[in-house]
C-alpha cells in the first residue's frame, strides 16, 4: 500500500494498434478511474537486444520477436539454463520457451533443442506452469456445456504437446485429434509425459474417442 507501481501491457502479436495510456473509466460524465500503463508491442522487441541486456524473465518470449529464429531460440534455452539456478523457475521458462516456439517453428525443430540441453518432456510435464495448463484442460474438459473456442483450445493444446514430445504427428493422428471426445482428450492430457506414440493412437482409435456432436463434421479436417 502506497508504493508506486508501474503497469505494463505486453503484446505478443500485431491486432491493430495497442491502446494507448491511460486508460479512464467514467460513470456519467464523471471520471472515477485512471490508469496509466505502458504499451510494450514485444513483436517489434529485438531478441538479440533481450540477450544480451540479460533480461532472462523476457527471453521465454523470444520467438515473438522481431528477429527470430530457431539458433536466437537455442541460445534463449542455453542462457536459461546456464544462469537460472532455481529448478521450478528453470522448468517455467524453459518450458514456456518451447512452447512459444513451436507457434512459430515446427515442433519437430524445436523438440531437439530441448533434448540437446537435457530438457525432457518428463521433466517440463513437472513444472508448475505445465500443471497449470493440464488442470485448466481437465476442467474444460469436465465442465457441462464447453464452448467451441474451448475445445479448440484444449485439442491445440494436445497437439502440441504431444508434438513437443514426439516431433511432428502424422495426418490421421492429427485428423483423430480434431474429432476426438473431450473425454479422450482429457484421458490424453493427464498421461502425455508418459504414455508412448502408439499407446496415445490406440486411444485415440477407441470408439468413445469420437465424438458424434453434430458440431464435429463427417469427414476429419485438419484445423487451419
Amino acid at each position: 500500500h502506497g508504493v508506486p507501481v508501474l503497469s505494463v501491457v505486453l503484446f505478443l502479436q500485431p491486432r491493430g494498434n495497442a491502446p494507448q495510456s491511460p486508460y479512464i473509466r467514467k460513470l456519467g460524465p464523471m471520471t472515477v478511474a485512471t490508469w496509466h500503463f505502458q504499451s510494450i508491442e514485444v513483436y517489434k522487441l529485438r531478441g538479440r537486444d533481450i540477450l544480451n541486456g540479460g533480461l532472462i524473465g523476457l527471453l521465454p518470449l523470444v520467438p515473438f520477436m522481431a528477429d527470430r529464429s530457431l539458433e536466437m531460440i537455442e541460445e534463449a534455452a542455453i542462457t536459461i539454463k546456464e544462469q537460472v539456478l532455481n529448478e521450478k523457475q528453470f522448468q517455467t521458462l524453459e518450458g514456456m520457451l518451447a512452447v512459444f516456439g513451436t507457434r512459430f517453428f515446427d515442433g519437430e525443430a524445436i523438440h531437439p533443442i530441448m533434448r540437446r540441453l537435457g530438457m525432457s518432456f518428463e521433466i517440463m510435464a513437472e513444472s508448475p506452469l505445465f500443471q497449470d495448463w493440464m488442470n485448466a484442460a481437465e476442467a474444460k474438459g469436465e465442465a457441462k456445456g464447453e464452448a467451441k473456442g474451448e475445445a479448440k483450445g484444449m485439442r491445440e493444446l494436445v497437439r502440441r504437446s504431444l508434438e513437443l514430445r514426439f516431433g511432428s504427428l502424422d495426418q490421421l493422428t492429427i485428423d483423430a485429434i480434431h474429432v476426438a471426445s473431450d473425454d479422450t482428450l482429457v484421458a490424453i492430457t493427464l498421461q502425455i509425459a508418459t504414455a508412448s506414440l502408439d499407446e496415445i493412437r490406440a486411444q485415440l482409435a477407441q470408439p468413445s474417442a469420437i465424438d458424434t456432436g453434430t458440431d464435429t463434421p463427417s469427414q476429419p479436417q485438419r484445423e487451419r
